[in-house]
């Protein structure tokens, strides 16, 4: 799958010989989508969009299943297909939502930063969210959905990754 800078959602087969290299599955032109998760045991295909929400995508059939609410603007994205839970990082309102990936229910979390990314340890359950203003990240025990720690950096992330072996 590819978010593309014209708006638009699309399928990309990695078998060229298939025929069906490229395939718009979405125009999202007004939405801006920016931010793919795929859950591969129930193949879907969530996008984050610019205007409070997250879409959700069969892959099976490449047609839009359903629009989740979350309220402002959404940028990162962390699913745990394992745990059933999709992680909605705002950067405009600030906070971060938990989506439940087969009832669609939303739970905010009220983290009190506006997040520029999420990266989650499904090994450790731990979800990391740095912050978008200031040079934080946060630590969430996903089982619990409460903040474990705050960690101060000196400045911002610019690229990061968990180890999931070592949690660093």
């Amino acid at each position: 799958y590819a978010a593309l800078d014209n708006g638009r959602l699309n399928v990309i087969d990695g078998d060229p010989a298939s025929g069906s290299f490229h395939i718009i599955i979405a125009d999202t032109e007004s939405w801006w989508a920016d931010v793919l998760a795929v859950n591969k045991t129930s193949n879907h295909l969530f996008a984050s969009i610019s205007e409070g929400g997250v879409l959700d995508f069969d892959g099976a059939t490449n047609t839009l299943s359903q629009f989740i609410s979350t309220g402002g603007t959404t940028h990162g994205l962390a699913l745990d297909a394992a745990g059933g839970k999709l992680w909605v990082a705002h950067t405009g309102t600030g906070g971060l939502k938990v989506v439940d990936t087969s009832t669609r229910a939303v739970t905010d979390l009220g983290l009190d930063i506006q997040i520029a990314d999420i990266i989650l340890n499904p090994g450790t359950g731990r979800l990391y969210a740095a912050g978008l203003v200031a040079p934080v990240i946060k630590v969430i025990n996903t089982a619990t959905q409460v903040e474990e720690a705050e960690l101060s950096l000196v400045t911002f992330p610019l690229s990061w990754i968990v180890n999931g072996q070592t949690d660093r």
